[in-house]
């Protein structure tokens, strides 16, 4: 991916699909983009579940959202 459009999404809350080149199906993290290392092509994403290293060559698709995204606690 492009490193102009990646730069655009950090801090922003995302849907991201990617698909392992071994794997059938593809697979969605949602959670707030918190790095992007462009040298290794790797993308830190912080989710509910977790943190998330994802590979850039994997992703098929990101939809930021616009939905104002909070905790309660």
């Amino acid at each position: 991916m492009r490193e102009k459009t990646l730069n655009r999404l950090k801090g922003n809350y995302c849907k991201i699909v990617t698909k392992e080149p071994d794997e059938e199906k593809a697979h969605a993290v949602v959670g707030t983009v918190k790095d992007i290392d462009h040298h290794d092509g790797l993308l830190l994403i912080d989710s509910k579940r977790g943190t998330y290293v994802l590979n850039t060559e994997t992703i098929i698709a990101i939809k930021p959202s616009s939905l104002f995204v909070f905790s309660l606690s």
